[in-house]
């Protein structure tokens, strides 16, 4: 009989045992802390929002007139990179700050050379049917007016007038005249370069 009590006990307390146990695994856990669940990645949300960037019509230096349709292709290509959103700009001649309320970036422009078919200068050619463009741009921070950059971009285009592949931004109107030409792919050459330099200014 000792012994029979004992056997009882003995798996009295095994059933007790495996009943706490039983309890531990079946408790509720806290939102977010199931078995296996990742933490969310620190930063994972945090990318920047684009910015508000104003582009004024750009001053023109040369007789052909471009300066308005140079100023909006950049502001088209701008917002196609999808770092910034166009703010409404002040017409030419405005202080700095006041180019635009709502933007906190601010890009000022001209137009110094303008050559559909230029020869000689500082620029290396490599044809006579080269096309070359000249833009001084200024980048400028809207909260404080300070200037963030400044900047000449000197393009050329390739040798010959071969036809533009399909871009994602289309020539303003200003710039049509230009279409499938060498003088396009200068325009397209300084303002790809216009960008990096816009983004450069930003670190």
């Amino acid at each position: 009989m000792v012994h029979k009590a004992g056997a009882s006990g003995f798996i009295a307390a095994v059933l007790a045992a495996l009943a706490a146990v039983s309890a531990c695994s079946t408790a509720p856990t806290a939102p977010g802390s199931a078995a296996g669940a990742k933490p969310p990645m620190a930063g994972a949300s945090n990318a920047a929002p684009p910015l508000r960037v104003a582009v004024a019509a750009f001053d023109d230096a040369t007789s052909h007139g471009v300066g308005p349709g140079i100023a909006e292709l950049l502001s088209r290509a701008l917002v196609d990179s999808g770092r910034y959103v166009a703010a409404p700009a002040a017409p030419p001649g405005n202080a700095a700050q006041s180019l635009s309320a709502d933007a906190q970036l601010l890009i000022r422009g001209s137009v110094v050379v303008f050559e559909p078919s230029c020869k000689g200068g500082t620029l290396i050619l490599l044809a006579d049917s080269q096309a070359c463009i000249t833009l001084n741009l200024t980048v400028v921070d809207a909260a404080s007016g300070r200037v963030l950059a400044a900047d000449t971009v000197q393009r050329t285009s390739s040798a010959g007038a071969a036809a533009v592949p399909a871009p994602a931004v289309a020539l303003p109107d200003g710039l049509r005249a230009y279409a499938n030409t060498s003088m396009e792919l200068a325009i397209r050459n300084s303002v790809e370069t216009a960008l990096d330099d816009i983004a450069a200014a930003r670190r």
